[in-house]
């Protein structure tokens, strides 16, 4: 367990437990957001180490880039990267 972010490094971490009834997810199932183009607010959420409620204020304010298709809300990844590393997003 990491214990500066509390969050499980594998899955062991989390005891053998069923994870989803603790509302816990395992790192080993985000390992491939990296290698992703689009984003799903959830999936942002976890990439940014934020709550998918406030991924959705960041966009419906404009303070970052989304597309809506099939009433969801989906993120390009690089455009995301491309804002931290230029400082513009969270602000």
């Amino acid at each position: 367990m990491d214990s500066k972010n509390n969050v499980p490094k594998s899955c062991e971490d989390l005891g053998g437990t069923d994870i989803q009834s603790q509302g816990l997810v395992c790192p080993s199932d985000f390992a491939h957001l990296r290698f992703k183009k689009w984003l799903t607010t959830e999936e942002l959420a976890y990439y940014l180490g934020s709550s998918a409620g406030s991924i959705r204020n960041l966009a419906w304010r404009g303070q970052i880039p989304f597309h809506k298709k099939f009433r969801r809300l989906f993120f390009n990844r690089e455009e995301i990267d491309g804002l931290i590393e230029s400082g513009r997003v969270f602000k």
